[in-house]
Order: structure tokens, then C-alpha cells, then sequence
């Protein structure tokens, strides 16, 4: 299978980034030794990624994705595409939010050139708060930024973390275009890789996690109750 192939070749290519994964979990690190929070950020489909890691078997309590309906795809999908350029939009909504210097904010955008990520990752750096960044370079480093200050978001983030699509995201020709997008499988995989080695990491440190368990196995509502009520204040989609 072609597509099995581009995605394994994918994933071989993420995981050769191994100082970028260590610095990126460094940052997380220090953000829950210090009951920080993991804002995590992205539009159209990258949306999906914020959801990722969030209220689900195996995740973190600690993760706050940031939700913008109309940068989303359940409303109006192709007016999300047009949002994501316009300047100015992202700051309003994001002062609505607690971010401070004892958070990390973690921005996911496949091109990263388009006005909102890279605003959302300067609008966290004002705030003191590192920034990671998962996007494609090659895309990125190909394309020229849609935003007036001629920013990509790796230019702003602290530590980038390459998704390894190609530009463009799909990957395998079928003749009247390509198919077969990378950047959703290698992200999920990336952020999954950098919440668990965290975690890792602070069981070792004597560090207790709230972790939730599956609704639908023994004490996981119990567990996940306990977890709620200390966490439904600091994030309240929860």
C-alpha cells in the first residue's frame, strides 16, 4: 500500500528530531512542575489536533485546546480557510484566556504562513509563555508568509517541531491531483510522543499526573470525577 509506505516513511522522518522533541519536552516539563497548563491551538484540520490530546482515555488534565467555532470545520468549512488570514482576529479571543508564563502554548498549523497561528504564537510570547510549534517545513520554508509582518510560525516559536508532510499535505498522485494527507497521522503522533515522554519523566521525578482513564473500565468514572472537580475551574469546557 502506497499510503502505508508514505506514512511509515513519515513517521521514520519525526522521530530523527530527537533534540527538538527533548527541548519541546523540557518546556512541557517545567510548565506542570510549575501546575501550568497545555493550551494547545490550530485551525481547519489542525483543529483536530488540539482535540488529540484532550478529555480522552490516557490524557492529560492539564490540556486546554483552544476551540474557535468559525476556524473550525462543523459551521462553514471553506469560510474557516478565510478567517485563518485575517489580521487582528486571534488577539481578542485569546485575552479571553488565563495564559501566563507558567503555561505552554502549543500552535499546530501544516503551512504555517496564515495570519491566526502565527498571531496566536505571538500573542503567547507576550504573555512570557514558550511556544512549540508543529508544522511542515517544507511547506513552510516554500511558501511566503500570508500575514504582514512577513512572519512564519517557525520564526516565532520557541522550539519547531517538523510534521515531515510534503507541501501541500497530500502525498500519493492519483491523476487528477493527490491524496493521502500526512500532517493529521504525524502530528497526533508527535503530541502523544511528547505528552507520554513528559509524563515519563516527572513519574521518575516522584511527580503525580492526573491522568484519565476510559469511562467504560473498572473506576473510571470515580477516577475521572476526582479529576474534573479539581480541573473544571482552570478549564471550563472540561
Amino acid at each position: 500500500m502506497k499510503y502505508l509506505d508514505m506514512v511509515i516513511e513519515s513517521l521514520k522522518n519525526v522521530e530523527k528530531q530527537k533534540e527538538k522533541f527533548e527541548a519541546a519536552i523540557s518546556i512541557i516539563e517545567f510548565s506542570l512542575k510549575s501546575n501550568g497548563l497545555i493550551y494547545v491551538f490550530g485551525t481547519g484540520h489542525s483543529h483536530m489536533l488540539a482535540e488529540e490530546i484532550f478529555y480522552r482515555a490516557g490524557g492529560l488534565a492539564n490540556v486546554y485546546p483552544i476551540l474557535i467555532d468559525e476556524l473550525m470545520l462543523h459551521r462553514k468549512a471553506s469560510i474557516s480557510s478565510e478567517i485563518e488570514r485575517v489580521e487582528g482576529y486571534i488577539g481578542e479571543i485569546l485575552n479571553g484566556y488565563d495564559i501566563s508564563s507558567s503555561d505552554v502554548f502549543i500552535v499546530i498549523s501544516n503551512s504555517g504562513i496564515n495570519a491566526v497561528p502565527v498571531e496566536a504564537a505571538l500573542y503567547a510570547k507576550s504573555k512570557k509563555c514558550k511556544v512549540i510549534a508543529i508544522t511542515s517545513l517544507n511547506h513552510s520554508k516554500n511558501s511566503k508568509p500570508r500575514n504582514s509582518k512577513n512572519l512564519h510560525l517557525y520564526d516565532v516559536a520557541d522550539v519547531v517541531l517538523d510534521n515531515c508532510a510534503p507541501k501541500g499535505d497530500a502525498t500519493i498522485d492519483v491523476g487528477e491531483g493527490k491524496m493521502g494527507p500526512i500532517s493529521t497521522i504525524t502530528g497526533a503522533f508527535i503530541l502523544n510522543s511528547l505528552i507520554i515522554e513528559t509524563a515519563e519523566k516527572l513519574k521518575k521525578a516522584g511527580v503525580n499526573l492526573p491522568i484519565f482513564l476510559s469511562a467504560n473500565v473498572e473506576n473510571g468514572d470515580e477516577t475521572n470525577s476526582k479529576i474534573l472537580k479539581e480541573y473544571k475551574k482552570r478549564i471550563p469546557i472540561l
